[in-house]
């Protein structure tokens, strides 16, 4: 499994979150390392949405599941 975004052809979403201000720039400028544009992470608030995040992984079984594969990503359309 990877890390890089253009590891799954198309547009894919990251999220974020946290209480310490000045990590979120860091965690920010690692991401667009690994090849996420800015405009694709999206910063949820502070730590309680963590707990949301963490759900997330209940979804991305499902799928994983019927794909026989956990190589896919999530975009959000808006």
């Amino acid at each position: 499994m990877t890390v890089e975004p253009s590891g799954v052809p198309g547009e894919h979403d990251m999220f974020g979150c946290g209480n310490d201000d000045a990590a979120r720039p860091q965690t920010v400028g690692l991401l667009e390392s690994f090849g996420w544009p800015a405009e694709r992470i999206h910063d949820l608030g502070d730590l309680s949405a963590a707990r949301g995040m963490e759900a997330y992984l209940l979804l991305w079984l499902r799928p994983w599941g019927t794909f026989g594969s956990g190589h896919f990503d999530i975009e959000v359309a808006r």
